[in-house]
């Protein structure tokens, strides 16, 4: 990841606190011992857009990135809008290789067939390939920002990864634990946060229970170790899990697939760390109902 912090030009320098924003979010900038590159530039004037798109650059070459020109037209989409006579616009981001009209695109829980697309100077065009901006019009539904736009071979192949794409988002759906404590959290409720903890060793985990019991959430919220024991995650830790509504963290130690996978279908909280103060921090933001 890399954040470009634009309007340089304004002579607003708000450095600092963007950088602890972005600290809150898990993205550690790297003077503050993190991996995300933070470059101040200015699309007015053109200051430091060299020293970003170098950036961009070095980091390709260190991940090895390979461009595809083989493969269907993928593309995120930037914005989506209707106008006044109700038609949706959407406006794409190709990725890789070429997206053409009458090319069958898929996004999230629809697909269409593009009828008519448009570049960045608003000319009609029949062809866009990778990092091309373009506006497609067509779309029967508005999609969100950022969702992924894909095309497909034939309708047959789009109403498979439509189900696909839902039956992931099954798997993957908020925790159903998390998001009730969440809602009652903002209702201000009283609230319980009762954790399972697991850890490699009895000192790591008197040092966990030693950082639980620090944390000070809003008056409203109470958080107390359920049960806490030595070893790796088992069956039994996840189905107690689950039957009692708590949450399951493990410090220094690991869980086979399989138990992961289970505790994904059981929707149990599930939550690994080997880092005290990223366990606090989790904590806190939970507590400020802000970790949604």
């Amino acid at each position: 990841i890399i954040v470009a912090l634009t309007k340089l030009d304004l002579g607003i320098w708000r450095l600092e606190e963007i950088k602890g924003q972005l600290n809150a979010q898990w993205l550690q900038p790297e003077d503050r011992w993190g991996d995300i590159m933070v470059i101040p530039c200015s699309a007015m004037t053109g200051q430091w857009i060299d020293d970003l798109l170098d950036s961009v650059l070095l980091q390709y070459e260190m991940l090895e990135r390979k461009y595809n020109p083989s493969r269907w037209a993928v593309g995120v989409v930037v914005e989506a809008q209707k106008d006044s006579k109700q038609w949706v616009t959407t406006s794409l981001l190709i990725m890789t290789w070429t997206l053409r009209v009458w090319d069958i695109v898929v996004i999230h829980n629809t697909f269409w067939k593009v009828r008519k697309m448009t570049d960045w100077a608003w000319k009609e065009v029949k062809v866009a390939t990778w990092w091309d901006p373009v506006m497609i019009l067509g779309m029967s539904d508005t999609p969100e920002p950022w969702r992924i736009a894909e095309v497909v071979n034939n309708e047959k192949e789009a109403n498979k990864k439509l189900a696909m794409i839902s039956e992931h988002e099954q798997l993957f759906a908020k925790d159903t634990v998390i998001h009730s404590l969440l809602d009652k959290i903002s209702k201000w409720d009283k609230v319980q946060v009762k954790l399972i903890l697991k850890a490699d060793s009895f000192w790591s985990l008197e040092a966990v229970k030693y950082a639980t019991s620090k944390v000070s959430g809003p008056d409203n919220v109470e958080i107390s170790i359920a049960h806490a024991d030595i070893g790796a995650i088992t069956d039994s830790d996840i189905l107690f899990a689950q039957a009692a509504k708590w949450i399951l963290v493990w410090y220094n130690v690991d869980a086979s697939g399989t138990l992961k996978k289970k505790a994904e279908q059981l929707k149990v909280p599930l939550k690994s760390f080997d880092i005290i103060y990223q366990y606090i921090d989790y904590l806190d933001l939970l507590t400020q109902w802000m970790i949604a």
